[in-house]
């Protein structure tokens, strides 16, 4: 038994909408992808905001969403100091602190830095060191930090204060 024409044309017209959905979808796929990689390629932080860190979009108060500290280390010319690289993301303000830590002896660790607002827009990372139970107390140590922060969603103008053991060992102003 032959088929009508109309179903011949019905069955043609659904092959063309399948096949239209389905290029549309691997488009959309590839489309997806593309954006992907352009984002962690361009902007990793993006990327990593995306998919759930550095924490929220709209923070309200200074965090540190990421650090990483080490042990002493002797070291004869041990001193402190620190940098810091500023950028933006989704509308908030946020900062790579990185730094030395010149310690008494090797027998020191570091814990993990944190961060508080004093007046409005003074923030002060405090890097404190601990003795450990180390045997290593026969030479000058030195040890090294790195943390990211998140300062409050809309703050341009800033001022960050690291401290490292109470004492000052930086201050970054910046005004837009």
């Amino acid at each position: 038994m032959a088929d009508s024409p109309d179903r011949e044309q019905a069955v043609a017209a659904l092959k063309r909408v399948f096949s239209l959905l389905v290029s549309v979808g691997v488009l959309a796929v590839f489309v997806a992808a593309a954006l992907a990689v352009a984002v962690f390629v361009f902007d990793p932080l993006m990327f990593q905001a995306a998919a759930g860190s550095p924490g929220n979009a709209i923070a309200d108060e200074a965090s540190v969403f990421e650090s990483t500290t080490t042990a002493a280390g002797c070291t004869p010319e041990a001193t402190d100091n620190a940098s810091v690289e500023g950028y933006r993301l989704l509308g908030a303000r946020h900062l790579a602190i990185t730094g030395n830590v010149s310690l008494p002896d090797a027998s020191y660790t570091l814990v993990e830095p944190t961060i508080r607002e004093r007046p409005p827009g003074t923030f002060v990372l405090s890097v404190a060191a601990i003795r450990t139970d180390a045997a290593n107390r026969s030479c000058r140590g030195l040890a090294r930090y790195t943390a990211n922060v998140e300062l409050p969603y809309g703050v341009s103008d800033y001022e960050l204060v690291v401290r490292h053991d109470g004492n000052r060992t930086l201050r970054v102003v910046e005004r837009s």
